[in-house]
């Protein structure tokens, strides 16, 4: 998704920032068993779609994929991937779409490479192992922009010179609203967040409105990889219990939440966690890495909820989780909310009841 696709012969050509029916030249830069990846040279017949990408550094960067089209036409190339993505589950109604406000100016959070040496900061280009440079990188809200901006005015000037390369982590406070900085420490050392403030608070807008009406004060709601339970936070039942494996010191103080420590990944994890929460739960709400949830089942035995809500930055590893569940759930309206515009990144969202 979002590279163009060529073929010669046997050979099937991945090359990025193209559009369909588009001609022109490329260069391979990797191969691997009969398929090859390639940097595009020149456009020679361009697709009526094309348009000049906003963003200065948009050709070399490998971080933005869809600034040579329309934002509406980058919707439907999204909407098109999870339609494909999809196929396997039956799901109850239209897919729909859920754009951001705006296409720059979203990111609250970026991480960026230093090479003292090469005396370069930016983001890394996986494919070529180098650090591709980007002082005006429009994805960062602008308080994060500026900030990124005086790093390159003022090289190295607080860098860790102990360490000649690593990673500065750029985010933006949720409480205080600042600009905060880290060198070499874990993404999201200070607790996980969506990059996106925005299309957050739209999804917590969808899923309650779905769950809402079936639950009370009393209901249980169990969040998995929740973290700071950003996704149940909205909920007014007294009976919710967040699950993750993180630092207690990152766990929020409120009187909804209940938070418990524990690898979900880890073998029995459901049935320890049956026992804490009390049995059978009204809501299960999931929100895992992008390696999914392949034990989704051993839970839904256990713990069977009535109400599924399932949100995913990656929708094949979704599927695959809930094809295994199919037979007991019925799923309904999957949403595609565009927390990564101009990426070909995306949230997908789908919710599911007991049969």
């Amino acid at each position: 998704m979002g590279q163009g696709v060529s073929k010669i012969g046997d050979k099937i050509i991945f090359i990025p920032k193209t559009l369909p029916g588009e001609e022109g030249l490329c260069e391979v830069l990797q191969s691997k068993k009969g398929v090859e990846f390639a940097k595009l040279s020149s456009i020679e017949l361009p697709s009526p779609d094309r348009v000049r990408a906003e963003c200065p550094h948009f050709e070399d960067c490998p971080s933005c994929h869809y600034l040579h089209t329309s934002y509406a036409n980058e919707l439907l190339h999204k909407k098109n991937a999870i339609q494909k993505e999809l196929r396997p589950i039956t799901i109850q109604g239209e897919i729909e779409v859920i754009p951001a406000d705006t296409r720059f100016d979203y990111r609250n959070r970026i991480q960026l490479h230093y090479d003292l040496n090469e005396e370069k900061i930016g983001y890394i280009d996986v494919k070529n192992k180098r650090i591709n440079e980007v002082p005006h990188c429009l994805l960062p809200q602008k308080i994060i922009q500026e900030k990124v901006k005086s790093l390159y005015q003022n090289k190295f000037k607080g860098f860790p010179q102990k360490r000649e390369t690593g990673h500065i982590e750029i985010y933006v406070n949720s409480k205080t609203n600042r600009v905060e900085t880290a060198f070499n420490k874990a993404y999201a050392h200070a607790g996980f967040t969506q990059v996106n403030f925005e299309m957050n608070e739209k999804a917590l807008s969808l899923i309650h409105s779905y769950v809402a009406p079936k639950i009370n004060k009393t209901s249980l709601v169990i969040d998995l990889f929740g973290g700071k339970g950003n996704l149940s936070r909205a909920f007014s039942t007294s009976n919710t219990y967040v699950v993750d494996k993180y630092h207690p010191k990152y766990i929020p103080k409120n009187d909804i939440q209940k938070f418990i420590n524990l690898d979900i990944f880890k073998k029995k994890s459901h049935k320890n966690l049956a026992k804490q929460v009390g049995g059978e739960c009204d809501v299960l709400l999931i929100d895992p890495p992008r390696s999914g949830f392949k034990n989704i089942k051993l839970f839904t035995d256990v713990l069977k909820p009535k109400v599924i809500v399932y949100m995913s930055c990656k929708t094949s590893t979704m599927v695959r989780d809930l094809l295994s569940i199919d037979n007991e759930y019925h799923f309904h309206k999957a949403h595609l909310l565009d927390f990564f515009p101009a990426t070909y990144h995306y949230e997908s969202l789908i919710f599911a009841n007991f049969k």
